[in-house]
């Protein structure tokens, strides 16, 4: 159903590099396509996005820059019928206890 976003620390800023990092956790069901985060209103160009988790839940995180959605996958065992980290979360999967930290980098317009 959303997310918490918070900027912990000013903006890293050196000529036209730029560099923020974010606090983020997942409110409500999760959706199965993804979360909606628009990463440009803090870095106009992005270059890399990198986020890490805090916990050892098995979940694994991306960043869809086309879409700009945050996407959760699963890591199920190959001998469960899965593969390593293919299948996204289910829709209403209840993602609440995760907290991620995002840093992106990247230039000014």
């Amino acid at each position: 159903m959303g997310l918490t976003v918070k900027q912990p620390r000013r903006m890293s800023a050196s000529g036209r590099q730029m560099s923020v990092n974010l606090e983020i956790t997942p409110t409500g069901s999760w959706p199965g396509a993804g979360e909606p985060l628009d990463l440009t209103t803090y870095v106009p160009i992005i270059e890399t996005v990198t986020i890490n988790t805090l916990d050892a839940s098995g979940y694994v995180w991306k960043y869809d820059r086309s879409t700009k959605k945050i996407l959760a996958f699963q890591s199920i065992d190959p001998a469960d019928g899965g593969g390593a980290n293919t299948p996204l979360v289910p829709a209403s999967g209840d993602l609440t206890d995760q907290f991620l930290r995002v840093e992106v980098t990247g230039t000014r317009a």
